[in-house]
């Protein structure tokens, strides 16, 4: 807008000559504070009567492109945000990964396969084909762990205490630690994805959607 302005101007006075300077700072420059303090009003809202102002500046200053994408992104986001928290399914996944709604799951997932990227988040939102979540669907007679049978077959007993996965699981808390005793760790930490998919390999319990070593 300000460039238009100034070749409409250098079009009506072609003798006018225009010097852009940059200022380091306020000291000693005549007028320079002044502009300040009015910059400062009509950022808090304060200006003047539109009758007052030069003709060019009555119009509605266009927003840039970069202020605007900012903007919209801005708002996506903290939509998205009370969209997630007002969901079902938030408390569940904030026991998993306290950092979300954030774009961190989307840095720590970039090399992922597609198949790792939804195993990883069908053991996230308990929506693995385990029998807990099969039989809320109706694909399985019973919740129980078919060979504890005393524990619903939930992915934390699935990675954590199922009795048939004992050896397998010892390979994983021989990499992991204590970390391997915990899903948070196991679903949410970059460093753990590659144990929890060779762990998920050598059981053979999600064969379909086996992702490898």
């Amino acid at each position: 807008m300000a460039h238009n302005q100034i070749m409409a101007a250098q079009r009506l006075h072609t003798e006018l000559e225009l010097k852009v300077r940059w200022m380091p700072g306020n000291e000693g420059i005549t007028g320079k504070e002044r502009a300040d303090v009015e910059a400062k009003k009509v950022a808090s809202g304060e200006t003047s009567a539109q009758e007052l102002l030069p003709i060019p500046l009555r119009q509605k200053i266009p927003v840039g492109k970069s202020v605007a994408y900012q903007g919209y992104m801005k708002k996506i986001q903290k939509s998205s945000a009370e969209w997630f928290t007002n969901s079902l399914r938030y408390h569940h996944m904030r026991e998993i990964d306290r950092s979300i709604p954030s774009s961190k799951l989307r840095k720590d997932t970039h090399d992922l396969t597609c198949r790792q990227m939804s195993l990883l988040v069908q053991l996230r939102l308990g929506h693995a084909p385990l029998n807990k979540h099969l039989h809320q669907i109706g694909k399985a007679k019973s919740p129980r762990c078919p060979v504890c049978r005393a524990s619903d077959k939930t992915v934390h007993h699935f990675l954590v205490t199922c009795p048939k996965y004992v050896s397998q699981w010892r390979l994983l808390e021989g990499k992991l630690w204590r970390a391997a005793r915990s899903v948070s760790t196991l679903l949410s930490n970059p460093r753990a994805f590659v144990h929890l998919f060779k762990y998920v390999h050598i059981t053979q319990r999600l064969h379909k959607m086996a992702v490898g070593p």
